[in-house]
């Protein structure tokens, strides 16, 4: 038999969610994109293309305030290792 309090305690660690990082991603070539952009006739496909070639990713992590802060600051630099 479970006391209650353990019950709300089990329930409340089960219902704490990892905070998520979404970005947004373009996979596509970008000299085809910037191609079609340059003619008139070729902007709605650029818009097509450029809406077709975004890749979402989202990422689990556990205090997603502190990676936006180290970010910001440049601690996150591309190309440079650990």
């Amino acid at each position: 038999m479970t006391l209650p309090v353990q019950e709300a305690v089990s329930s409340a660690v089960e219902e704490k969610e990892m905070g998520k990082i979404v970005r947004h991603e373009f996979v596509g070539s970008g000299v085809l994109f910037v191609l079609l952009c340059i003619t008139i006739i070729g902007i709605p496909g650029a818009i097509i293309y450029l809406i077709e070639h975004v890749a979402t990713v989202e990422e689990e992590m556990e205090n997603p305030s502190e990676f936006l802060e180290n970010f910001r600051t440049g601690k996150f630099k591309k190309g440079k290792g650990k």
